[in-house]
C-alpha cells in the first residue's frame, strides 16, 4: 500500500522565519519615552516661567514701594513749601518794605518756586527803589537755587533706589542730577559720567551706580 504524498504549498503561503520578540517594533514603548521626555521638558519650561514671573513681580513690588517713598517725600516738600508761604502771607500783605524783602529772601532760600511766584507780585509794590532792586537781584538767583534743589532731590531719589537694589533706576536719577550741575561742574565730571553711561548701556547697572554715587554723592 502506497503512502500518501503531501501536496506542495501554494506559492506565497510558505511561512517565513519567525521574528524574534526582541526585534519586533514596540510603538507603545516609543510613545512612552517620547511622552516622558515632553513632560520633563514642559516641566522645566514651567519652572523657568514661574521663576521668571516670581522675580519680575518681586521687582515690580520693590519698585512700587520705592516710588511710593519718593512720592511721599515730594509731597512732604510741597506741603512744607506751601505752609511756609502761608505763614509769610501776613508779612507780604501788611509788613514794611524791609520785612517784605526779608520774607521774600527766606521764601526764596527754601521754596524758590513759591518765591518766584510771590516775588512777581510783591516786588512791584515795594516803595523803595533800592529795595526793589535788591529784591530783584535776589530773585535772579532763584534759577540756580532751583537747580541745586533739583540736584539734591535727585540724589535723594537715587539713594532710595540704591537701598532697594534698583540700580538701573538709581542710575537714571544720577544722570538727571548731573544735568542739574553748573556748566563748570559738569565739565569736570563729564568723563566719568560718560564711562558710567557706557556701563549702563551694557547692563552693568551696579557698577554704574557705584561710580555715579562716588562721583556725585559727595557734592
Amino acid at each position: 500500500m502506497t503512502a500518501p504524498t503531501s501536496k506542495p504549498a501554494p506559492p506565497g503561503d510558505t511561512p517565513g522565519p519567525a521574528m524574534p520578540k526582541s526585534d519586533r517594533p514596540k510603538p507603545l514603548e516609543k510613545f512612552d519615552v517620547v511622552s516622558k521626555f515632553c513632560i520633563a521638558l514642559g516641566g522645566l519650561a514651567l519652572s523657568g516661567a514661574i521663576g521668571f514671573s516670581t522675580i519680575y513681580f518681586s521687582h515690580q513690588a520693590t519698585e512700587r514701594q520705592a516710588n511710593g517713598q519718593i512720592e511721599a517725600l515730594a509731597l512732604q516738600r510741597r506741603s512744607s513749601a506751601a505752609q511756609l508761604e502761608l505763614s509769610l502771607l501776613p508779612v507780604f500783605a501788611r509788613g514794611t518794605d524791609a520785612e517784605r524783602q526779608l520774607a521774600l529772601s527766606i521764601l526764596g532760600s527754601l521754596a524758590p518756586d513759591e518765591a518766584e511766584r510771590v516775588g512777581a507780585v510783591v516786588i512791584p509794590q515795594l516803595k523803595s527803589e533800592t529795595q526793589r532792586r535788591e529784591a530783584s537781584q535776589a530773585m535772579s538767583s532763584l534759577p540756580e537755587r532751583k537747580q541745586q534743589q533739583e540736584f539734591r532731590q535727585r540724589l535723594q531719589n537715587a539713594a532710595i533706589y540704591r537701598q532697594s537694589s534698583l540700580d538701573a533706576n538709581a542710575c537714571r536719577e544720577y544722570f538727571a542730577a548731573f544735568e542739574s550741575l553748573p556748566p563748570g561742574e559738569k565739565k569736570r565730571v563729564a568723563t566719568e559720567v560718560e564711562t558710567a553711561r557706557r556701563e549702563y548701556s551694557r547692563g552693568q547697572f551696579s557698577d554704574a551706580a557705584v561710580r555715579l554715587q562716588t562721583l556725585l554723592g559727595t557734592k
